[in-house]
């Protein structure tokens, strides 16, 4: 399945484009929530960062299930933890 996602990824513009323009209007509807003064791991920020990843995941699942109608996220995402090691080396 892994290698399935990586084939029909791979050079496709309009997926990297849609992700890019979807991350920049979050970095730009959310900049002001950072700051300078060196706090870190706020609370906002954690739900910023779940919106973030819940976002990306979906923009992901969306153009999957668009080249393979069968894609279900939670079963890539079982997938990629039992192979992490392998994933993590390549």
């Amino acid at each position: 399945m892994i290698t399935i996602v990586e084939a029909s990824f791979t050079g496709d513009f309009d997926v990297e484009e849609s992700i890019s323009r979807c991350q920049l209007a979050f970095l730009d509807a959310h900049c002001h929530d950072f700051d300078e003064s060196g706090e870190e791991h706020k609370l906002d920020h954690t739900v910023l960062f779940k919106k973030y990843v819940s976002m990306i995941e979906n923009k992901i699942e969306k153009a999957m299930k668009m080249k393979i109608p069968q894609f279900q996220m939670e079963e890539f995402l079982d997938k990629l933890k039992e192979r992490e090691k392998e994933v993590r080396e390549q």
